[in-house]
This record gives C-alpha cells, sequence and structure tokens, in this order.
C-alpha cells in the first residue's frame, strides 16, 4: 500500500485565502492519504488500519506505544473522513484521544492535533459549536506550550474564526480575527504576509455584513501588503482585484468593478503560464465580468466573458462537473434574450444533465430545469418538445411539491395553454406566439 502526505487546508469560501495551520500543528496532523492512482480500496486501506490499531506494542510501564496506535487510530479516522463516513471517523479520533491523552499526557501537541482533526468532521457535519468547543481546546494547549501571542496561537484563532464564519456569526468571527491581527501585528512586521491575509479574511466579513466601505477599507491594506510581499502581478494580488471588484459591484460603482475584474483577470490569465490550477479563478473573474456587463446592458460583451468562463471551466472540471451548472444557466438566458433559441436549449440541457447526475431524476430542481428548457422550446415555436417537458417537469414537481404548490400551477397554465380542447386553435394561437417572440 502506497501513501502520500497531503496538507489539509482549510478555506473560507467566499471571502478567499488559505487558512492553514501553522506549520508545526500541520506537521503534526498530516494525512497519510490512500493513493488513489494506486487503485488501493479505500476499504482495504481501513483494514489495514484497524489490524495496525489492534496490535500496539506494549512497553515496560505496561503502557501501549502512541506512535504505533494513537497515531494509527488517527490515520484510520481520516480513511473514515475520505470514505465519508464522519460519524465513525469521530468515533476512531475519540480512541485516538484517549491513547494519547494516556501515554503522552493532556497537554500534549499530538492531543491538539487530534482535537483540531475531530474539529475539521464536526465542521464537515455542520456541527460549529462542537468544532468551535474542540478548537478552543486545542488553543489552551497551544497557549500552554508556545505563550498566548505566538504564531501558532494565532493560527488557532484563525480556525475559531473559520468555524464562526460558517455558522454565519460574522460578528464573532470579526472578533476572533481581531486577537489573531492583534497577535500577528507583534509577531510578525505590518507588511508580512500573514497581516495581509488577515486583512483580506475581516474584508470578507465586512462585505458579508454589508459594511462595504470598511470591507474596501481592509481590502486596500491586504493589496498594498500583497504588492509588497508577493509582487504587483502575482496570483494573490489578482486574488484581492477580485474580491474587491465584487464590493463595488454591490455598490452599484459598475465602472470600477469592471476595472478591478479586468486587473484580476490580467493578473490570473498570465498566472496561468506557471500554473493551470489558477484556471477556476480564471474562469470566475470572466463569470464576473460577464455579470457586469449584463447589468450596463451589453449583452455581447458579456456573452463572449461567459464564454470564456465556460472554456476556462470546462478545461479544469470537463463540462459535465457540477460547477459548470451556474456558467450554463446564465449562458442560456442570454441565448434566450438574444432570440438564439437552439443554444439556448444546448445550455439548458447540460445544466439538466449536470442536475440529474448529481441530485437525481426525482429532485425538484430537476423539475425546474425541465419546466426551463421546455419555455425555451416555447419560444422557438417547438411546442410538441415544449409540451413533453411541461409534462415531465409536472410529474417530478407535483410528486416533491404537492398539487397546490404554485410551481405546479404554473406548469399546469402552460400546459393548459399549449393543450387545449381546441388543438388546431392552440396550436395556431401558440404559433403567432411563438413568431412574436422571434
Amino acid at each position: 500500500i502506497f501513501f502520500r502526505s497531503t496538507w489539509l487546508k482549510l478555506l473560507m469560501g467566499p471571502v478567499g485565502g488559505d487558512m492553514s495551520l501553522d506549520s508545526l500543528e500541520a506537521q503534526s496532523q498530516m494525512v497519510q492519504a490512500m493513493d488513489v492512482e494506486a487503485c488501493v480500496a479505500t476499504d482495504c486501506a481501513a483494514t489495514k488500519h484497524q489490524q495496525a490499531a489492534g496490535t500496539g506494542i506494549t512497553t515496560l510501564d505496561g503502557k501501549i506505544s502512541d506512535a504505533d496506535v494513537g497515531g494509527e487510530y488517527d490515520m484510520l479516522a481520516q480513511v473514515y473522513e475520505r470514505q465519508g463516513v464522519p460519524e465513525m471517523a469521530l468515533q476512531v479520533y475519540e480512541d485516538a484521544l484517549h491513547v494519547r491523552k494516556t501515554n503522552l499526557g493532556q497537554q500534549h501537541l499530538a492531543v491538539a492535533a487530534t482535537y483540531s482533526n475531530m474539529a475539521r468532521v464536526y465542521e464537515s457535519l455542520e456541527s460549529y459549536g462542537a468544532a468551535v468547543a474542540m478548537l478552543e481546546r486545542s488553543l489552551c494547549i497551544h497557549s500552554a506550550h508556545f505563550g498566548n501571542e505566538s504564531a501558532q496561537v494565532g493560527s488557532v484563532y484563525n480556525r475559531i474564526a473559520q468555524a464562526h464564519y460558517r455558522k454565519k456569526d460574522y460578528d464573532m468571527a470579526l472578533a476572533v480575527l481581531q486577537q489573531e491581527m492583534d497577535i500577528n501585528m507583534k509577531v510578525y512586521h505590518p507588511y508580512h504576509e500573514a497581516v495581509g491575509r488577515c486583512y483580506r479574511h475581516m474584508a470578507g466579513l465586512h462585505h458579508c455584513k454589508s459594511n462595504y466601505d470598511t470591507a474596501l477599507e481592509m481590502y486596500d491594506n491586504a493589496l498594498k501588503i500583497g504588492r509588497e510581499v508577493f509582487g504587483r502581478d502575482h496570483a494573490q494580488v489578482g486574488a484581492i482585484y477580485n474580491d474587491m471588484a465584487g464590493v463595488y459591484f454591490i455598490k452599484g460603482e459598475l465602472d470600477t468593478a469592471l476595472e478591478m475584474y479586468q486587473k484580476a483577470f490580467e493578473i490570473r490569465t498570465e498566472a496561468l503560464h506557471a500554473d493551470v490550477d489558477v484556471r477556476p479563478d480564471v474562469s470566475a473573474t470572466c463569470r464576473n465580468m460577464a455579470d457586469v456587463y449584463r447589468a450596463t446592458g451589453n449583452d455581447d460583451m458579456a456573452l463572449e466573458m461567459y464564454q470564456k468562463s465556460l472554456d476556462f471551466a470546462s478545461a479544469a472540471f470537463g463540462k459535465l462537473h457540477p460547477r459548470m451548472e451556474d456558467i450554463y444557466r446564465n449562458l442560456a438566458c442570454l441565448f434566450r434574450c438574444k432570440g438564439d433559441y437552439d443554444m439556448a436549449v444546448t445550455m439548458w440541457q447540460n445544466t439538466l444533465d449536470i442536475q440529474i447526475s448529481v441530485l437525481g431524476e426525482t429532485h425538484p430542481r430537476v423539475g425546474g430545469a425541465y419546466y426551463n428548457l421546455a419555455n425555451v422550446h416555447l419560444f422557438n415555436g417547438a411546442c410538441d418538445e415544449a409540451l413533453d417537458n411541461y409534462q415531465t417537469a409536472l410529474g417530478i414537481l407535483s410528486s416533491t411539491l404537492g398539487d397546490q404548490h404554485p410551481s405546479v400551477r404554473s406548469v399546469l397554465a402552460k400546459i393548459r395553454a399549449i393543450w387545449s380542447p381546441d388543438l388546431t386553435a392552440a396550436h395556431a394561437r401558440q404559433s403567432q406566439f411563438c413568431s412574436a417572440r422571434h
């Protein structure tokens, strides 16, 4: 069995940026992840770890070696995480915690690492209160080892802020990030990368709280530090421009938003020469620019940028990846507005295929996708195709939402407009309607 070690990176969603632990803690919680390319089944890996965890070595004092058991329990728990069985992962982490406390003491860094791992699992279960409780225990251990104003403690504050952010408790997240910032200002110089990252995260939280001017002030501080640390054309700087543009867009300052997005696009496109993994970032900036163009009524430029977004995203993920759905949806709406119904049908069909693969045939969103597809066929005068899709949508929506749901009534109204006792007259009326749409 082959394993590769990977760093656990913790992202803050729309706030952006890596929120990784300090290297000392990260080293203690390195993941011995299963090598998929070696075609080793996860179940087999779990079995091997279970066997190893059950064969610890007893030392002279009668204790079982943590290196043989506590570490193996930790690795087994991470295998369960990869399997998508968080409840089992938590049980095994509890075993690891017990062994490490017994053999190493309750204040050992390995114990703190297990608390951190458990917090990650609780976050995946959206049990953010439990996650914060685990991280606060880890914080106490780090404070005892490194002091209250150490970089290691600042990193744990970062994790705690992340949990509050995901809980949508933005005020608490900001308060905790301020504690991290106070530490960073003492540990590092004012233009250190960690200070800039903290400014950016705080800016994102102010953005979430609709404190747009404060958010822009924080982003500007992050931008100055990013230019100093990374250089003006670094991908990190491009990411900050992208974030700032989003705030200007919400404020309605569309020209400034477009200027910021253009800078982000140029930097991120240049970064492609060194790292193709930034293609999703380039795609996101193109999509954001398209949104601005659409808001200004420039549908031609919006279509061009949505198409670029599609090209970069499909190269990164494949044409039917879930992250492609939003791009297809926007393109479908634009093609329909421009009267290109054949392309609109293609885009809605791609959206439908993605939703079926992710949600299954009978999910209400799938019913909604059939409804949207039917609308385009109706605009195009393809009334038979429209009727087929409306009926499919009706079957899904009525069975999942109930016959009295407004969406069901909307579908029924469209079907009645096509299918009436006087079928010939109905088709004639529909043809006139569709011709008018052209």
